[in-house]
C-alpha cells in the first residue's frame, strides 16, 4: 500500500484510537524477533502532488488504485553475515486498492461515518541462477479495513482490522522460509465532553502472530491488550495525560516448543503520565514517562531494574505544508516470541519528506535500537545484545498527477555480541542492501 493510502488509514486511527501505545503493547506490526528484519523492505513510502484523484464511486465514496513495479538488487538475500553472502537481482510488483470516504490530502470527511477498506498485494521474485535464491519468490498481501463513528463529535467509536501475511528469507542459505499470518484488530471508544478540555478514550486490541514454517510453529501466539487515557488540556492545543493498560500473551503452540524453546504466558501492565499537543503551529510534542513490567508463566524471569522505566518523546516540526520532519524516542521491552522470552530495547528515529515544486517527492527514515535479549538459554543470561540499525531513502518524481518513477533505498545493519558460530545459529551480525528503481500509477 502505498504512502498516500497509508496515511488515509493512520489519519482515520487518529479520530478513533488513543494515544499511541508503548512498553509491551498489542503491536502495530509484527513482532519479528528473529534478529533484525524489520525494515529490511525497501518498499517504501510514497508521497504525491496535491488534490485528490480516483473513482468517483457515489457522492461521498471514492476508489484509489495503483500499480508499482520495482526493479533491482538485494546484496544478502539469507541475512548472512559469516562471509557466505548471496546477492542477487529481484523485481516487485504492488497492485492496491483503496475504497474510503475521507480524502487522502488530509481533509475532512464529509461525514460523522467515516470508513476505508483497502488492499496491497506484494509479489517479490529473485532472478538468480541459484534455486535456494529463486525459491524465495514470494506473495505478501495486506488488507485493512477502518469503520468509524461519530467523527469529530463529543463521543466517537472505531473499528479497524489489519491482515498480513509474510514470506522471508531464512537466515542462512535454504529453499525454505519464514512465513507466518499477523492480525491486529481493536476497538477505540472516545469521549471529550464540552469544548473537549478533558478526554478520555478506552482501547481494546487484539494481536494474532501465527508462524506457518514447521520448527517456528510454537512462537505463535495471541495478544489481548487494554488502554484505558485520560488527559486534560490546561492550554488550548497541549493536554496533559495519564494512562494506563494490561497486556496478556498467550502461546497458542507452546507444547510444541523444545525444551531449550519453552515458552511462556505473560502478563503486562504499564502506567504512564505526560504532556501532548502543539508547541507552536509547527511543532508538536509528546513526553511520557512511566512504569512497566510483566510477570512470566513458570517462573520466567521479568523485565527488572532500568527495564521497568518506561519513556517515550515524539517531536514533529512542519515548517512548510511540503515539508514534514520527525524525532522519536522509547525506551521499555518488547516480547520476544522466537528468541528468548523479551528484550529490553531503547530505540530512536527520524524522518524528513520533502516535496519539491509539486512533482519531485524525497524521503528519508532512519532507526536505531539497542537491544538486550532475556531467556536464551542457549546462552549466559543477558549475553546478547544487539545495535540494529536501519535506514532508507527514496525519491519519486511525478510525471503527470497518477504516474510516477523514482528509486528507493534500504539498509539493515545488525552489529552483536555474539560469536561467529551463535550468530550463524541465532541470525545476528549481518549487513542487507536493497535498491530498487521503479515506475508506477497511483489514481
Amino acid at each position: 500500500m502505498n504512502r498516500r493510502q497509508i496515511l488515509t488509514i493512520t489519519s482515520a486511527l487518529g479520530l478513533v484510537s488513543s494515544a499511541s501505545a508503548w512498553a509491551q503493547p498489542a503491536p502495530s506490526a509484527p513482532p519479528l524477533d528473529l534478529g533484525s528484519r524489520e525494515g529490511t523492505s525497501a518498499v517504501s513510502g510514497l508521497g504525491a502532488p496535491r488534490g485528490d484523484i480516483g473513482v468517483q464511486l457515489s457522492e461521498t465514496s471514492i476508489m484509489h488504485v495503483g500499480v508499482t513495479a520495482e526493479a533491482g538488487y538485494d546484496s544478502n538475500v539469507f541475512y548472512d553475515g559469516q562471509g557466505n553472502e548471496r546477492g542477487s537481482a529481484m523485481t516487485r510488483v504492488i497492485p492496491s486498492i483503496l475504497i474510503t470516504n475521507m480524502r487522502r490530502d488530509g481533509g475532512p470527511a464529509p461525514t460523522s461515518v467515516i470508513y476505508s477498506l483497502g488492499a496491497s498485494l506484494v509479489y517479490r521474485e529473485y532472478i538468480n541462477s541459484n534455486t535456494n535464491v529463486t525459491a524465495q519468490r514470494a506473495f505478501n498481501p495486506t488488507v485493512t479495513g477502518l469503520l468509524g463513528f461519530g467523527n469529530g463529535q463529543q463521543v466517537s467509536f472505531g473499528i479497524v482490522d489489519a491482515f498480513s501475511r509474510l514470506e522471508d528469507p531464512p537466515y542462512g542459505e535454504s529453499s525454505g522460509s519464514i512465513v507466518h499470518d499477523y492480525n491486529l484488530a481493536s476497538a477505540d471508544l472516545r469521549v471529550a465532553p464540552g469544548g473537549g478540555r478533558l478526554a478520555a478514550a478506552l482501547r481494546y486490541a487484539n494481536a494474532w502472530d501465527h508462524y506457518e514454517t514447521t520448527g517456528l510453529e510454537y512462537a505463535s501466539n495471541l495478544g489481548h491488550d487494554f488502554l484505558l487515557d485520560g488527559s486534560w488540556k490546561w492550554l488550548p492545543k497541549t493536554a496533559i495525560f495519564v494512562q494506563g493498560g494490561l497486556n496478556f500473551i498467550h502461546y497458542t503452540n507452546a507444547d510444541l516448543a523444545p525444551p531449550a524453546l519453552a515458552r511462556h504466558d505473560s502478563t503486562a501492565w504499564r502506567a504512564l503520565g505526560g504532556l501532548r499537543g502543539l508547541i507552536t503551529a509547527k511543532v508538536n510534542a509528546s513526553v511520557g514517562l512511566g512504569y512497566s513490567n510483566a510477570t512470566y508463566d513458570g517462573g520466567a524471569p521479568g523485565p527488572s531494574a532500568g527495564a521497568s522505566f518506561a519513556a517515550n518523546a515524539l517531536l514533529g516540526y512542519q515548517p512548510t505544508p511540503l515539508t514534514h520532519f520527525g524525532l522519536t524516542y522509547s525506551h521499555g521491552f518488547r516480547n520476544s516470541p522466537v528468541l528468548g522470552s523479551f528484550y529490553d530495547l531503547d530505540t530512536a528515529s527520524l524522518s524528513l519528506d520533502q516535496m519539491l515544486g509539486g512533482r519531485v517527492v524525497l524521503g528519508v527514515t532512519g532507526r536505531y535500537e539497542y537491544r538486550r535479549y532475556h531467556g536464551i538459554t542457549s546462552l549466559p543470561e543477558d549475553n546478547r545484545k544487539d545495535n540494529v540499525f536501519v535506514a532508507g531513502a527514496h525519491f519519486d518524481v511525478f510525471i503527470s498527477r497518477w504516474f510516477y518513477a523514482g528509486a528507493v533505498y534500504a539498509l539493515t545493519v545488525d552489529d552483536s555480541n555474539l560469536s561467529a558460530a551463535q550468530a550463524r545459529n541465532l541470525g545476528a551480525n549481518y549487513v542487507k542492501h536493497q535498491v530498487l528503481a521503479r515506475i508506477g500509477i497511483t489514481y
